[in-house]
């Protein structure tokens, strides 16, 4: 059961493009939808951008933590997901640079394509509008798909390996 845990908790990390990204802060909770890229896959950890503005930004900052679902549900197929709590942190101006190439190549392999979305990097740094964002996987869970099938309901089980390599 694990290696089919750890096989579709890697699936859906490295296949789908968006999750539900929840925050908490002094406004209340907060949900969202994000486009985000895999940055490391050892560590595991996730980057997206966003308006340095946002509620979910402010979130962030102040708590460093947040939670996210990401799922699947393609036509013809049982729905798959995961459940995930991250640190969560801007990331620091000096990695910006780094982080801005990785995800626009990770998220538009082809290079005219890349060049449309592409926004400039000093978009993401000092009174620029926009930051990247890191989460950090700290807690995975994912569908247990044999407490379904064996007494239908609906449980969740901990991934044990959160390396995507």
């Amino acid at each position: 059961m694990t290696n089919d845990i750890t096989r579709r908790y890697r699936r859906l990390i490295l296949e789908q493009r968006f999750l539900g990204l929840a925050t908490y802060g002094a406004e209340g909770p907060w949900a969202c939808n994000i486009n985000f890229v895999v940055e490391d896959p050892q560590a595991p950890t996730l980057v997206f951008y966003s308006a340095a503005s946002s509620r979910h930004a402010r979130d962030i900052r102040e708590t460093g933590v947040a939670a996210a679902t990401i799922y699947s549900a393609e036509p013809d197929a049982a729905p798959d997901g995961i459940q995930i709590l991250a640190g969560a942190a801007e990331v620091p101006e000096g990695e910006v640079p780094a982080v801005h190439e990785l995800y626009f190549e990770r998220n538009f392999a082809d290079p005219e394509t890349r060049k449309e979305w592409m926004i400039p990097v000093e978009s993401y740094v000092g009174t620029g509008s926009r930051r990247f964002f890191r989460l950090s996987l700290t807690d995975v869970w994912i569908i247990d798909t044999d407490a379904w099938i064996r007494d239908k309901v609906d449980r969740r089980t901990r991934v044990p390996d959160l390396s995507l390599a």
